[in-house]
């Protein structure tokens, strides 16, 4: 790929001049090399594979001994998980068209509550990759005691799509890949925010 002729594909670089788009871009491909080089030491067996959907404009790192598909079923659009299926992310994508940032997730987060009886345990509020951020953990007793249930949802204001990954792992027989989901989160990069739409 040429980043000096199109810009725009890997950094959002509204207000910022080509040149320092530029910059951005090559900052981001290098963050990216950098942090797959480091995903070689917290995966088994030092072997990761990159999931990369086209479609969607984003991409995550996984371990090779896990499953990533493509999922087009409603509002999920893959899944990544061991093979036992006791531990996942779930990415989805929804749109929240109408309700300011804090209200889609106070929805988002009562909505979750009530289907699985998994009360909100923290929320955490960050940025990633100037997009806002929000992590909600649930207490999953009531799901099943020794589930560990963690969304990521990385909203896209100016597009009205929240991009979210559902994680989800069984404490008592997945305990190393429920630490390996979070790395799996941690290393979406959506690519192409143009592509991001509601299925």
């Amino acid at each position: 790929m040429d980043i000096s002729k199109e810009p725009q594909r890997l950094a959002d670089c509204k207000g910022v001049s080509d040149f320092g788009c530029r910059i951005l871009n090559m900052i981001k491909i290098i963050s990216f090399f950098a942090a797959l080089l480091i995903s070689h030491n917290v995966f088994p067996n030092n072997d990761v594979r990159i999931f990369n959907d086209k479609e969607y404009g984003y991409l995550a790192k996984y371990p090779a001994n896990w499953i990533a598909k493509i999922n087009r079923s409603g509002r999920v659009i893959a899944d990544i998980a061991n093979r036992s299926n006791t531990a996942g992310v779930n990415i989805r994508i929804y749109r929240f068209k109408g309700f300011s940032e804090r209200s889609y997730i106070d929805r988002y987060a009562d909505k979750v509550q009530k289907q699985l009886n998994a009360p909100v345990k923290d929320v955490d509020r960050s940025f990633i990759d100037s997009q806002v951020a929000y992590d909600i953990y649930f207490d999953a007793d009531g799901l099943r005691k020794d589930y560990k249930l963690h969304h990521r949802i990385i909203l896209f204001s100016d597009m009205n799509i929240a991009f979210v990954l559902q994680s989800g792992c069984l404490l008592g027989e997945a305990v190393d890949d429920c630490q390996t989901i979070e790395f799996v989160m941690d290393s979406v990069w959506i690519y192409n925010r143009s592509k991001l739409r509601a299925p």
